[in-house]
Formats: C-alpha cells, sequence, structure tokens
C-alpha cells in the first residue's frame, strides 16, 4: 500500500456507498473519490467496491480495507484528543452555517469562553471532518445516520421571508445566501412568489442585508438576526420554517468535558434567544 490516506477514500464509500456522498464526507469532489478507488483497486488487485443500481457495494476486500481504515481512524482521532488534553490552551473547533453562528451563538460566546481562560475556540463555516480529527463539533439541520457519530439535538432555527420596509417599490426578485439557510429550508413559497432563479447570489448574510438596505429584492433570513435590523421586514403571507439543529461529534469525545461543556452552552443559547 503505497498510499495510506487511500483507505479514508475506501471507508468513505463503504459508508455511504455513493460517490457523491462519499465525496461530500472527505471534503472532495467525486472524480477524486473515484481516482483513489480506482488506484486502491489497482493496488488490491481485485474489485473493492460492486456497482448495484445508484449505490456502491463494498467487497470482502473492500470491507477489509474499510476495517483497517476505520482502525486508523480511531487511533488519529484518540491521539489527537489526548494532544488537546496535554496542551495548557485548549482548542475547540466548532462547524455550522453563517446563519446558525449569527443568529444564535455569536452573542453568547462571552458567556462560554469566560468559564476557560486558556480557551482558543474557532468558530467556522467551512467544510471539516469529524471523522478526521478536523473540527469537534458539527451543527447540521440534518441528523446524521452513518459512521462513529454522536448526536443530539439542540434548538431549533426560525426562518422567515424579508424585505426591506423602507422602499417604496414593490419588491421584484430575492437574493440567495452561500453560507445562509437557502439549501436546508424548502423554498417553493419564495420561488413562486419571485421566480426560480436569485438575482444575486451573496456570501454572507452581512452581504445579504447590505444590498437589501437599497435592494427591493427578498431574502430568506434566521428571524433572530434579522430583527436586529431595521429596514427588514417580514412577508407576513410566506409561512415561517422552523430548522432543526443538531450537534455532532466524534464518539471517541464523549466523555471529554469540554465538549460537554460546549453543547450545555450551545443548547442554552437557543433557549435564551427563543
Amino acid at each position: 500500500m503505497q498510499n495510506w490516506d487511500d483507505l479514508k477514500f475506501c471507508l468513505a464509500l463503504e459508508r455511504y456507498q455513493t460517490m457523491t456522498a462519499a465525496a461530500r464526507a472527505v471534503g472532495t469532489n467525486t472524480a477524486t473519490v473515484s481516482r483513489r478507488i480506482d488506484r486502491l483497486t489497482e493496488e488490491a488487485g481485485e474489485p473493492l467496491f460492486l456497482r448495484d443500481n445508484t449505490q456502491w457495494r463494498a467487497t470482502d476486500m473492500g470491507r477489509e480495507l474499510a476495517q483497517i481504515a476505520l482502525r486508523i481512524e480511531d487511533r488519529i482521532s484518540r491521539a489527537a484528543t489526548e494532544t488537546m488534553e496535554q496542551q495548557k490552551i485548549q482548542i475547540l473547533r466548532i462547524n455550522a452555517n453563517e446563519a446558525t453562528f449569527n443568529a444564535q451563538l455569536v452573542q453568547n460566546i462571552a458567556s462560554f469562553s469566560e468559564n476557560y481562560h486558556n480557551l482558543n475556540l474557532t468558530l467556522s463555516s467551512h467544510q471539516a471532518s469529524l471523522a478526521y480529527g478536523e473540527t469537534d463539533i458539527i451543527l447540521t439541520h440534518v441528523a446524521p445516520t452513518e459512521g462513529r457519530i454522536i448526536r443530539k439535538k439542540v434548538g431549533d432555527l426560525c426562518v422567515r421571508a424579508y424585505r426591506n420596509a423602507m422602499l417604496e417599490a414593490p419588491t421584484t426578485g430575492w437574493i440567495a445566501t452561500a453560507h445562509g439557510v437557502d439549501e436546508a429550508v424548502e423554498a417553493s413559497d419564495i420561488f413562486a412568489e419571485f421566480g426560480d432563479m436569485p438575482q444575486f447570489t451573496l456570501h454572507s448574510l452581512d452581504m445579504t442585508v447590505e444590498v437589501m438596505r437599497t435592494s427591493a429584492c427578498a431574502a430568506l433570513l434566521p428571524a433572530r438576526y434579522a430583527e436586529r435590523f431595521a429596514h427588514l421586514d417580514v412577508i407576513e403571507h410566506i409561512p415561517e420554517q422552523s430548522l432543526p439543529v443538531w450537534a455532532c461529534y466524534h464518539y471517541t469525545r464523549k466523555t471529554d468535558h469540554i465538549i460537554k461543556d460546549a453543547l450545555d452552552w450551545i443548547e442554552q443559547s437557543f433557549h435564551r434567544l427563543q
């Protein structure tokens, strides 16, 4: 085996059974997953996966290599945990979309960090893997069902459609926010009102709100975030939506005190702002 890193692609495909889901799990594209699996297959000298309609089923050899990767994954995760516990400065990394951070957590960040004087807390909207130790907690709107991940529902995120109440012009078109909630909500109502194609696609909630100061476009925004801006008004006839928020972490961290404290803080932040 020339490249042990290839094994994580074998494990991801064995877990998720589609190239697309496996690519999402390891933070890459389907072409890379396919290429790595082909290289492993060539080195093994026999098929590792067989296609079954839209899914890929592991052969005996594929399952054997996936188990090897799983053992390596566990060792890496445990080693990362032990290293962090030995450090004087504690590190906690939380990944979520920008909407979840800005609507619920950012205002209460001081209440958590005040109990950890040597804490380096990182909040990021970039994609990261729990299995490979790239982050500690992921907040998502879809509960994971695969892998050795522990999940806990910590709250709900209320999403509404908004417009600029200060403009006399009628609302036309809408703005999509790349790191907001657009991909998680049912957008058929705003599609029916303003069309399937957004007029703008922006990469942050702050950019979206700023554009709405001079634009007659609507946007889907977390209610707790949008209510801070006087120029935004709810479009009442478009129903609100409630997105569940799941906190997910690797099972090897289940006895980690900082994970438990972080989950309590996240849950309290949601309840405090409701």
